[in-house]
């Protein structure tokens, strides 16, 4: 269980903390529409770049969509490769928005996450299939997105632009993320940090039941 004296902020990841995600149902997709192997598809959108740029708002999202068609010589119709591109994100348990609206009674709620438009809109969706919110902005007192921002992290200058925009101390914010690299640029500027992983989720870091 956490320690939150002195916290007055907590600032959650998305994917992988909030919502569950499963990269592979991505790549495996892309593999049979492309007839690549799911290691190639990995390598050409999540190693090249291509991914950052996007999520930092650099590509729109029919300029994103049509980049990997080009990338991977794909024929099929954009609406595939846009559901083939959502299938990484599964599902998001209600008890973990339970939770959320019990810290927003004692904490200021926030929202750090390297994302796209796409994936952000389908993440509203699933939020309110599981759930009844409509969208995250129900919950927190600010979504803070990366295509938005136009930062990615783990660089320091996005937790920078947080702290500022949300006008929040460092050392009385707590980060939660699921990338250890992510933590290693929150702490750099004080925020404590807590790792969340499949073995502790968020219930189990705040002994939710």
């Amino acid at each position: 269980m956490l320690e939150l004296k002195g916290i007055e902020a907590i600032i959650f990841d998305l994917g992988g903390v909030i919502i569950d995600l499963d990269f592979q149902r991505s790549f495996d997709q892309f593999s049979t529409l492309s007839g690549k192997s799911p290691e190639a598809i990995r390598q050409g959108i999540f190693e090249s770049g291509l991914l950052h740029r996007y999520e930092r708002g650099l590509y729109a999202d029919a300029e994103f969509l049509t980049e990997i068609e080009r990338i991977f010589e794909l024929t099929c119709d954009p609406s595939s490769i846009e559901q083939a591109f959502l299938a990484l994100l599964l599902n998001i348990p209600p008890a973990r928005i339970e939770l959320i609206r019990n810290l927003s009674k004692k904490y200021r709620l926030f929202v750090l996450s390297n994302t796209s438009s796409i994936h952000y809109k389908e993440v509203n969706a699933i939020l309110k299939r599981d759930t009844g919110h409509a969208h995250l902005e129900e919950l927190f007192e600010r979504v803070f997105l990366s295509f938005e921002l136009g930062l990615l992290k783990p660089h320091e200058d996005i937790y920078a632009a947080v702290l500022e925009q949300a006008q929040l101390k460092a050392e009385h914010t707590l980060f939660l993320d699921d990338n250890a690299d992510n933590l290693l640029g929150a702490a750099a500027l004080g925020i404590q940090t807590a790792l969340v992983s499949k073995d502790q989720s968020i219930l189990n870091l705040f002994n939710h039941e």
